[in-house]
């Protein structure tokens, strides 16, 4: 053991960092990922060799660009969430996040109409609940009073934002980026489905918690090797994420400030 960690041995060291890196995470959430569980001398540099020469990676690489986060933290786990639709080689999905842990959902959709929408966020709410408020764009699927009626009768309050200003639903937006690179680089629903429980169970940039943990109280087990101790449920040092929380939005405010002052 290193710690709480497991001393991967060499022979097994390519097994394991093929699996730290399914759904093709960059080089930080790679290190974050391996950080909750496994260790090797030289971890830090053999995984940022690995994501370099990565060629899924390379061919799917986008450019380094922080997006906004507009919002202040929600007072707790599926408060907010953000919903909207991600086209991808002619098929639609539908991409649900929780404003406060980035937790992500995703589903495939037969069509887009407000029903089959409506659809498949009855079956999200049943995993985790109904939110107090929901964030979406204009589009057709949410301004219909078909939907209207949805958000009256499951309590919720949906809040639309401008189609000139999409930066008013950053988190969403951020989300949808990330899930259309999971699908670019994913051979087949396996894969999707892997890079989904990586990103879930890696931790924060900024917060020792991964989305899994501030939403469920508990680590996902995943192909890395870990303790049975650490997927035990724990508590969340609520106070401290929100700082974190509430830090890293300003910074990325200020990011996003800046690059765009002279626009």
């Amino acid at each position: 053991m290193k710690g709480s960690r497991i001393y991967i041995p060499q022979c097994l060291v390519a097994d394991t960092l093929q699996r730290l890196h399914a759904g093709h995470q960059g080089v930080t959430r790679t290190t974050q990922h391996a950080t909750v569980s496994v260790w090797f001398p030289g971890i830090t540099a053999r995984i940022k060799a690995l994501v370099q020469d990565c060629s899924t990676c390379k061919a799917f690489r986008p450019p380094p660009v922080e997006p906004l986060l507009a919002h202040p933290t929600p007072p707790r786990a599926w408060h907010t969430i953000g919903a909207d639709l991600c086209q991808l080689y002619r098929a639609q999905y539908l991409v649900v996040v929780d404003y406060y842990s980035r937790y992500p959902e995703i589903a495939s959709l037969t069509s887009t109409t407000s029903a089959r929408i409506i659809d498949h966020l009855h079956s999200i709410f049943a995993r985790h609940g109904i939110p107090a408020v929901l964030r979406s764009d204009n589009g057709p699927q949410f301004s219909s009073a078909e939907f209207a009626r949805f958000a009256t009768r499951a309590g919720f309050h949906h809040i639309t934002s401008s189609p000139h200003y999409a930066q008013s639903n950053g988190e969403v937006e951020r989300a949808v980026r990330t899930v259309k690179a999971f699908l670019k680089k994913s051979a087949s629903a396996a894969d999707l489905y892997d890079a989904l429980l990586a990103y879930r169970s890696t931790p924060l940039s900024f917060a020792p918690y991964s989305p899994a943990e501030l939403l469920m109280g508990r680590r996902l087990a995943t192909p890395v090797p870990s303790q049975s101790a650490q997927l035990q449920p724990s508590s969340v040092d609520t106070d401290a994420f929100r700082a974190a929380d509430t830090a890293q939005r300003q910074k990325s405010g200020a990011q996003y400030d800046l690059r765009h002052r002279f626009l």
